[in-house]
């Protein structure tokens, strides 16, 4: 994806947020929360912003291993 982005000139104006499976569990699980921060700063400039979520499941799972390393009941 981020090869598109720059043969297409697109990737002076992204910014890409990526937690890979070999990240760590609370990494994976802040990732997204960064991404999303990062459009609401833009959006609340009055910038044009757009956020995709490739997978969540990922996220799911990160939050469970946490809460389960925290014994804190899941949700």
């Amino acid at each position: 994806i981020v090869r598109k982005l720059e043969e297409n000139g697109a990737l002076a104006h992204t910014i890409v947020v990526a937690a890979t499976a070999s990240e760590s569990a609370a990494m994976q699980y802040i990732s997204a929360y960064s991404g999303c921060t990062m459009g609401e700063y833009f959006m609340d400039r009055g910038e044009d912003a757009l956020i995709v979520y490739d997978d969540l499941s990922k996220q799911a799972v990160a939050y469970r291993q946490i809460s389960l390393l925290l014994k804190r009941p899941r949700v």
